[in-house]
């Protein structure tokens, strides 16, 4: 089965996950619950780094 997950070219990739990795490895894992402020802070610095 495919992720289908857009990976940068630093080796990360679009996905975020609280406390547990997801079953493809792929990601950021919090340890916690992240607010909408924490993942759009994510997101920009993706942007900026990563394309």
């Amino acid at each position: 089965m495919a992720h289908e997950i857009e990976q940068f070219t630093d080796g990360t990739a679009a996905f975020a996950s609280a406390r547990e990795s997801a079953w493809h490895g792929l990601g950021t894992i919090t340890e916690g619950a992240m607010t909408a402020e924490d993942h759009e802070l994510l997101q920009v610095r993706r942007r900026h780094c990563c394309r």
